[in-house]
């Protein structure tokens, strides 16, 4: 039966696009000597996972800068295309112990090249996410008995180092669990919240979508070690490890990320403003030109942060050093954020946003998202229509 997961991950200060994950998880068994691990394009708006006798759905669609994606799932065995560059590990299931996960990325608006259409198919099982490295980091963790929610983790550790329009650590979202063994459907809320120091009229026309003032209270890393104690089966040093060790020993530069890199570099609003020159020095490319494909990027000082939260959870990001060097650059721009609201902030396991479509439970996330509630009104409005493969 279908797992229904939906996270999504905001960027801390607007600079980089909302992306929207979908993870669809089934619960059977894994053969660790077959694993299968392929890149493919997404160049259709439509990502379907289809298989011959599927017995659950889950239907998601989002809009961002007027474009509208649609996401249907059918798990069992699986084929599956949509609009960006991705990652596909699958493997095959037999044991009936361990999980596995399906990892569908949605970027809502980042320019990327198309490439040509390829296809991707497993039986069970598979980890897909907008980075290579970021999904053989999930598909490692698979392969060393790890369940569906240690794999999500060790995927969303790498893309805040592979991909930083996606997974990052500054931001927040909802993951959403059907456990093994038939428990409740719950959601993990790790959305960011207001500053202490926030008033409904601290903003005014001038002060610009780019500032230090309108971070949130970040809840990733939170709502990682939220899962983790609560779901999870590996130590949790193991999980961060492969995001360490890309930042720490480099990865080379798709075309993708060097043209999203590249076009934040360029923007006027970076080049203009003091407050970005940080950004400026950590992601600019050697010799100072554009990124190409194939460079490497090395990130020593997001290693180090990682590392920090390896070794000590959540207190790594939200107290000690981590938090007096954000809450430092927060006052440095004029932000709201201190040490205080960091120590203070915790996630949230709610119960989920139950509906049916057509014989079949879909679950959402609660508010504060709107995205389990306007699922659940969509499905019931397409319910009563006869749809069609266009």
């Amino acid at each position: 039966s279908l797992r229904f997961w939906q996270l999504r991950t905001f960027s801390p200060t607007g600079i980089w696009p909302m992306i929207e994950i979908l993870l669809g998880i089934q619960f059977l068994g894994v053969n660790r000597n077959e694993y299968k691990s392929t890149s493919f394009s997404k160049k259709r708006r439509r990502a379907a996972v289809t298989g011959s006798s599927a017995r659950g759905i889950g239907m998601f669609a989002s809009s961002r800068s007027g474009t509208m994606h649609h996401v249907l799932l059918e798990l069992e065995t699986s084929l599956m295309s949509h609009r960006q560059q991705a990652s596909t590990g699958m493997r095959a299931m037999r044991s009936p112990r361990l999980l596995a996960v399906a990892i569908g990325l949605i970027v809502s608006s980042v320019a990327v090249a198309q490439r040509p259409l390829s296809q991707a198919t497993g039986r069970h099982g598979m980890v897909v996410s907008v980075s290579p490295p970021a999904t053989r980091a999930g598909l490692q963790i698979l392969k060393s008995g790890g369940n569906a929610v240690d794999a999500a983790i060790a995927v969303e550790f790498a893309l805040a180092v592979t991909w930083p329009s996606a997974g990052n650590i500054g931001g927040g979202g909802f993951m959403m669990v059907h456990p093994a063994g038939g428990g409740d459907v719950v959601c993990i809320d790790y959305r960011e919240t207001a500053p202490g120091a926030a008033t409904e009229t601290m903003f005014n026309r001038n002060d610009g979508r780019y500032t230090h003032k309108i971070v949130g209270v970040p809840g990733t890393v939170h709502g990682m070690v939220t899962a983790h104690k609560k779901f999870g089966k590996l130590p949790w040093k193991q999980l961060v490890q492969p995001a360490i060790t890309l930042a720490r020993e480099g990865f080379p530069v798709d075309r993708s990320l060097a043209s999203s890199l590249n076009s934040v570099l360029r923007g006027r609003s970076t080049r203009s403003l003091k407050r970005h020159q940080e950004l400026i020095r950590v992601y600019s490319p050697p010799e100072g030109r554009s990124w190409t494909t194939g460079q490497k990027i090395v990130l020593p000082d997001l290693a180090g942060t990682l590392e920090r939260i390896a070794n000590q959870g959540a207190d790594g990001f939200y107290k000690g050093m981590t938090a007096r060097l954000l809450a430092a650059e927060m006052a440095s721009g004029d932000g709201l954020i201190t040490e205080k609201d960091l120590a203070a902030y915790r996630s949230k396991i709610r119960p989920a946003v139950h509906g049916t479509f057509r014989g079949h439970d879909i679950y959402g996330p609660p508010p504060p998202s709107s995205g389990g509630i306007c699922l659940v009104q969509m499905l019931n409005v397409l319910e009563h229509l006869q749809l069609r493969w266009s």
